[in-house]
């Protein structure tokens, strides 16, 4: 194993020394500080109400997660939120360690923030407070992504290219979004060369080698996923993230999402005050201006070849669409579990100041740059435990109106327990005779007053309540009883007649509105 080693390592090689540990060591007390609260509630919500008790299936498949259902086997199909937090945190630390050695940051004080940003954010938040169950699949799909690139680097030719395509497959084959960080990271190790002043040819070179390695890996990726449809009798659908979508690409869709993704990260970070409030919008839009002048001066002091100088500004000028490609290929907005590549814009910037050289204004910049990220880092993990502490209220708060709702279905006259199809219209969290919860909620994206939404989570959270329901799931079935003049007519919970015999079926109305 070691000649194996040593015969596949190339010239550079991978040291854990004390700086490594120190880095790991403030990496995992951040994500702990940001998300530890999660670990150790147990607070399903949403879809998470579905997979308390089976983590994942042929549902998966269908999205193109083809190895969720056999990781989900060796893990365990119950859902416990410590070890799903604990596994999740461990492969969370290595890929921020594996980006850091990647972007290369001099300053240590800047590594830990850049490795902070990664460990403390909204992607990772709605992934902890919404999706625990799949947490731990997605951080280590993330971190085969990461270390994809990396074999790339440190791995001798061809076996980087080998070694690598299979990190992309196995990562895609957990969940296909983290793609856009093997994008993103393939693009900065591309800058770092450029800004080196490197030889046009080895530019060329190594972006088709890279190209070549995603390219073997997405192949290998679409083959495997066919084989098992196969497997699985079944077939592709464009749920959320779902392949099927990519059967909808257009040229003509593609040019408007890519149009569309830089407007996204810009009313994201910097215009809208929706999920950040308008202070820290305003830092977002301060760190941005600070980045794009000391890249102008980075150009400057380095005096590079001229198409070094363009490739740097072209790289720069496109991170916005290889952060969001997912986005970009499925012509969604910024879907925050699936967004995690947006937040390799810190590491970046920073990296970027940190690489400016003795200059009059590099000192303050330096400087702001780091109170600034000081600033929204600590706002960032002020966040995560605020959203959780409010998703722990909401399903506290659930378990109190679905049991007084189970009571009124329970009592009422002809409904027969397990028996007897029950109709529910509308979701708890559109219902305006529930308190809305006051303060940072405006803020919280993702984090609901109640933790059931659409009707299967509704009865998955009775069942898991001991009770036995036959819960009517066709959309269009609920669609008819929705029209019906009778349930139009009915008043929504917790109103008294809110749920009523229709014929041999109990409906139940939540809200007027979806």
């Amino acid at each position: 194993m070691k000649r194996l080693s040593e015969y596949l390592s190339g010239v550079t090689t991978y040291k854990m020394d004390a700086r490594k540990k120190k880095l790991l060591l403030w990496t995992a007390i951040i994500t702990l500080c940001a998300n530890g609260y999660s670990f150790l509630n147990y607070m399903p919500a949403h879809d998470a109400v579905n997979h308390m008790f089976s983590s994942a299936g042929e549902w998966e498949v269908q999205l193109g997660r083809f190895l969720q259902p056999y990781y989900a086997s060796l893990r365990g199909n119950v859902v416990s939120p410590w070890l799903a937090g604990l596994i999740g945190a461990v492969f969370a630390v290595m890929s921020a360690d594996l980006i850091a050695d990647m972007i290369k940051i001099e300053s240590p004080v800047f590594e830990i923030l850049a490795c902070g940003f990664l460990m403390a954010n909204l992607s990772v938040t709605e992934l902890c407070g919404i999706f625990i169950y799949i947490y731990d699949c997605c951080m280590i799909a993330l971190f085969l992504s990461c270390l994809s690139v990396w074999c790339w680097l440190h791995v001798r030719h061809p076996w980087n290219l080998i070694l690598g395509a299979v990190c992309i497959v196995l990562s895609m084959g957990l969940y296909q979004a983290y793609i856009s960080v093997t994008i993103v990271l393939c693009a900065v190790v591309l800058l770092q060369k450029v800004l080196a002043d490197t030889s046009w040819k080895e530019e060329v070179r190594s972006a088709v080698s890279m190209g070549l390695m995603m390219a073997i890996g997405a192949a290998g990726y679409l083959l495997l996923y066919k084989i098992m449809l196969t497997v699985w009798h079944t077939t592709s659908t464009s749920g959320s993230n779902g392949m099927g979508r990519l059967t909808e690409l257009s040229v003509q869709m593609i040019f408007q999402n890519i149009i569309k993704a830089y407007s996204n990260i810009v009313s994201f970070f910097v215009v809208g005050s929706r999920h950040f409030g308008k202070i820290i919008c305003t830092l977002h839009g301060v760190l941005l201006l600070i980045v794009m002048a000391g890249f102008i001066l980075l150009l400057k002091q380095k005096k590079l070849k001229i198409h070094n100088s363009i490739g740097a500004v072209l790289i720069c000028m496109t991170l916005p669409i290889w952060c969001n490609f997912t986005g970009v290929i499925q012509g969604e907005n910024i879907v925050l579990r699936s967004s995690y590549a947006l937040y390799l814009l810190f590491p970046i910037g920073i990296m970027i100041v940190d690489s400016l050289g003795d200059i009059p204004v590099r000192k303050p910049m330096r400087y702001l740059t780091g109170i600034i990220c000081i600033f929204l880092l600590v706002r960032n993990i002020q966040y995560s435990n605020i959203a959780f502490m409010y998703d722990r209220a909401a399903y506290d708060r659930s378990i109190s109106i679905m049991t007084r709702v189970l009571d009124d279905i329970e009592t009422y006259e002809g409904y027969e327990i397990g028996v007897t199809p029950i109709a529910v219209i509308g979701e708890f969290t559109e219902n305006d005779n529930i308190e809305v919860y006051r303060g940072d909620t405006r803020n919280i994206n993702g984090h609901r007053r109640v933790a059931t939404t659409y009707p299967k989570t509704t009865y998955n959270f009775w069942r898991s309540m001991g009770s036995l329901i036959n819960g009517i799931e066709d959309d269009d079935i609920l669609a008819t009883y929705k029209e019906l003049d009778e349930v139009q007519q009915m008043p929504c919970y917790p109103h008294e007649g809110y749920c009523r015999m229709i014929g041999d079926v109990m409906v139940v109305k939540i809200a007027d509105r979806e």
